[in-house]
């Protein structure tokens, strides 16, 4: 009867600590403030609220009520959104709010700390007048548009428009504080928390006293199993959760199905962000606890056993669990995320970049050199987005995959043959065929050896002259992905099909490294100008940091939600870029080993090249704009093609060589004018 009675109370304990440990770890983390933090980051809360609100609200709100001042195109609310939602303020607003309204969620506080009386800040005072300035920059020409929400021709009736604008902006901040409040009341006022929140806390206690009772009713050394089996049951349990929620392979709830709300597809999408995040930061949380549980199940076992060798079996488990949990703690909520640096008090100049004075190109552009041998206009300054198209060279209508300008030559080079010309006087030099063709390619820094790799198969040749520089053929086990020369080029990483990276000597062919990555495909890499790092991005969304000099992985750096495409380091190598499938851009503190800006920007077109020059961030997208971003992220826009844009190029005297899907090569700088 004992015995029975004892397993009952071992299993209503084993039950009391798989329903608990979870719920306990969801509460410790909602009182926490770094979890607020690190969880508006990890879903890019701001930049997926931005979004959703700019492409739905015009279309919830009809255009008769629509208030005329404010835009509404969705490209241009976004870039108010943009401004106004600023990602460190809204961490610091979480990390201050969020424990106090946890704690009203969960029952222990009769009402959360406000967020109105933010909102208020935010739009009142010299924020509020920034924001303001803001939309002022926006009113188009009346021109175009209709008064009194607008700019007219005659500089001297702005004013009436300001005195306009500002009684509008008065009224509507007021109205937006009202709404808020009542919003916010009426919420406070309908929430009752459940009674049995409160005891969460307590699930553990309690288990753990009807697990000594169940102990203290067995005769022998099986008492122990009592202690045991409900910490067992509970670590392998909550720990295989938690692997889940790491993996991402718990999806979101149906949100429309439990509450009966018509959710737009914006909030969905931020719905399923913020569920994401929430098991990325969970995950590791439920893996440490699921290993601790573990580990003392363990500890309790070996009073079971009577042997020595048998009890040393156990606590080295026991000491193995602990161990692979404490793996997990760098990616969890308890280490400090980095704080973002506070915005500027000024608005921006206009509310989204704009290139009105800048030419761009038409259905029939004119090419340059009219004839062969026309010197190239020398272009003075630092190339900016007030670039001008000085002229272009006729396409072959062959894609051309890299450019670079050598001395006095430009070296195109395209799938099966390099094109040369003589730069700056444009005269065509010979071409030279290659002689095979390839799936992936690198070049040396220097552009004097290139690796070209053939499925599974690497050659290895010289720059543009495509002469052998090693003469037998390299084969790996798995199809290569990606390619980059490291630690000055006496390394050359390749990624390959299977997750491994293949670290050769390009000097003799011989194998350097084989390291095992992952189990999902190297997708990108990208090598430090300096030091033997290189980052390896996966299929999976993971970035590897990788120590070359002893083979070492250093970091894991996530955040990323798909494949990742491209990579590239700052010139100074204490930061380094990522760019993903679904468009999430993501900076990194190399040495932190943690992200310090993400965005995913609304972009024409695909993301289709990127490098990081000194000053700024360049790239090239497949509707033919070339991107210019600082390191906050900060994108401007410049049109320079008809077709995708496939290498990019900048010359020191301030020319950028921009080559297109369709093989043309066009050159931009800039030009003073007297």
């Amino acid at each position: 009867m004992k015995t029975r009675l004892a397993l009952l109370l071992s299993i209503l304990a084993s039950l009391l600590c798989v329903l608990g440990l979870p719920l306990w770890s969801v509460r410790y983390a909602l009182f926490m403030p770094e979890f607020y933090r690190r969880w508006l980051r990890e879903s890019d809360f701001v930049a997926q609220v931005s979004l959703a609100l700019a492409n739905d609200l015009p279309r919830r709100i009809p255009e008769a009520t629509w208030p005329a001042w404010l835009p509404r195109a969705p490209e241009q609310l976004r870039s108010l959104f943009d401004y106004v939602l600023v990602p460190s303020e809204v961490e610091a607003l979480g990390e201050r709010v969020g424990p106090s309204w946890a704690a009203w969620l969960l029952g222990e506080a009769p009402s959360p700390e406000r967020v109105t009386p933010e909102m208020a800040r935010q739009l009142s005072g010299d924020r509020g007048e920034n924001i303001r300035a803001f939309l002022w920059r926006a009113l188009p020409s009346c021109e175009a548009a209709t008064p009194p929400a607008c700019l007219p021709a005659d500089p001297g009736a702005h004013a009436a428009v300001g005195r306009q604008q500002q009684a509008w902006w008065s009224g509507f901040t007021g109205d937006f504080i009202a709404m808020g409040e009542a919003a916010e009341a009426r919420l406070i006022a309908a929430w009752q928390a459940p009674g049995w929140l409160r005891w969460v806390w307590y699930a553990p206690l309690l288990a753990f006293i009807l697990a000594l009772i169940a102990t203290a009713l067995m005769p022998d050394r099986r008492r122990w199993v009592c202690m045991s089996v409900p910490l067992l049951t509970t670590g392998l349990f909550v720990g295989s959760i938690g692997g889940l929620a790491w993996l991402d392979r718990i999806a979101p709830p149906d949100i429309r199905a439990l509450t009966g709300i018509p959710f737009s597809m914006g909030t969905l999408t931020v719905f399923a962000s913020l569920w994401h995040a929430l098991m990325r930061i969970l995950g590791p949380l439920w893996l440490m606890g699921g290993a601790v549980s573990l580990a003392l199940g363990l500890l309790w076992l070996t009073l079971t056993f009577e042997h020595r060798s048998s009890k040393g079996i156990v606590v080295a488990l026991a000491l193995l669990t602990l161990w692979g949990g404490v793996q997990f703690y760098p990616g969890s909520l308890l280490t400090p995320v980095a704080t973002l640096p506070p915005p500027t008090t000024e608005p921006t100049p206009t509310p989204w970049p704009t290139f009105t004075s800048t030419p761009t190109l038409t259905p029939t552009p004119h090419y340059w050199p009219v004839s062969p041998g026309t010197p190239a206009p020398t272009p003075s300054g630092p190339f900016t987005s007030e670039a001008q198209l000085l002229g272009c060279i006729h396409g072959k209508g062959k894609p051309l995959l890299a450019l670079r300008l050598a001395d006095d030559e430009i070296q195109a080079l395209s799938a099966n043959v390099t094109l040369r010309y003589r730069y700056p006087a444009l005269n065509p030099l010979p071409q030279v065929t290659h002689p095979l063709t390839f799936t992936a390619f690198a070049l040396t820094d220097d552009g004097t050896e290139i690796a070209v790799a053939q499925e599974r198969n690497l050659y290895l040749y010289t720059f543009p002259s495509w002469s052998r520089t090693l003469r037998s053929r390299i084969a790996t086990f798995a199809p290569i992905r990606t390619l980059a020369y490291a630690v000055g080029r006496t390394q050359l990483v390749l990624g390959l099909e299977n997750g491994y990276l293949w670290v050769i000597n390009p000097a003799n062919g011989a194998i350097v490294w084989l390291l095992k990555a992952g189990d999902s495909a190297v997708t990108a890499l990208a090598a430090h100008p300096t030091q033997p790092l290189v980052l390896a991005g996966m299929a999976d969304g993971r970035v590897l940091l990788w120590d070359m000099a002893n083979g070492a992985q250093v970091a894991v750096l996530e955040g990323h939600t798909a494949a990742v495409q491209f990579l590239v380091f700052a010139p100074s190598g204490d930061r380094a870029l990522s760019v993903d499938a679904v468009g999430q851009w993501m900076v990194w503190d190399v040495a932190q080993r943690n992200v310090v800006r993400q965005r995913t920007p609304t972009l024409t077109g695909a993301l289709s090249t990127l490098t990081w020059t000194e000053g700024f961030i360049l790239g090239g997208t497949t509707a033919g704009e070339l991107l210019f971003a600082d390191e906050d992220l900060t994108f401007q826009r410049l049109p320079v093609a008809q077709n995708a844009i496939t290498a990019v190029h900048l010359d020191a005297a301030g020319a950028a060589l921009i080559a297109a899907a369709d093989g043309t090569i066009c050159i931009w700088g800039v030009l003073h004018v007297p």
